[in-house]
């Protein structure tokens, strides 16, 4: 069960999960690249102890100005003990970045990316719902987020919270 913490969006109460916490470790997916680089210096920024590595292909043994980067996902989480992943990897790439970190055993998948093929988006959502069955994870119920302001509002007033994957 995630913890949850009342909040106030427009004047209304809504009852939101908390996602993140002290316990978090991030793996960044595209890390090398310029937002994986760009987003995973300011989050280590906010909090130094938060990014733990990064993973691109072809890149092990590389560092981005002190995160260690792997080859693959299973590798940060076996050597760093990542248990959340930020991705940022090109939309033809969304995909197969979702379902490594779901069979590496990640708990929390963060993807920003834009422009995901429908279909890509559709396999994303029912592995989510499904908690990655066929992969062997355990762990949260959620797990693909990319919170929308417009719906979360919208949630908000409804009292309900729904995580959105945007498309």
């Amino acid at each position: 069960m995630l913890p949850s913490v009342l909040w106030q969006l427009q004047g209304e109460e809504c009852d939101v999960g908390i996602f993140v916490d002290k316990n978090t470790r991030i793996v960044v997916q595209g890390i090398t690249g310029r937002e994986g680089r760009f987003h995973a210096l300011r989050m280590r920024d906010y909090n130094p102890e938060t990014v733990v590595a990064g993973v691109t292909p072809g890149r092990g043994g590389q560092d981005v100005e002190g995160i260690p980067v792997f080859d693959t996902v299973s590798e940060a989480v076996k050597q760093c003990g990542a248990n959340t992943s930020c991705i940022f990897v090109p939309s033809r790439a969304a995909r197969d970045a979702v379902v490594e970190a779901f069979a590496s055993g990640i708990e929390l998948v963060v993807c920003i990316t834009e422009g995901i093929p429908t279909l890509d988006v559709i396999d994303m959502l029912d592995k989510a719902k499904n908690g990655g069955q066929g992969l062997g994870l355990s762990g949260l119920t959620v797990r693909v987020l990319s919170l929308s302001a417009k719906y979360l509002a919208e949630s908000c007033r409804r009292r309900s919270f729904v995580p959105v994957l945007s498309v």
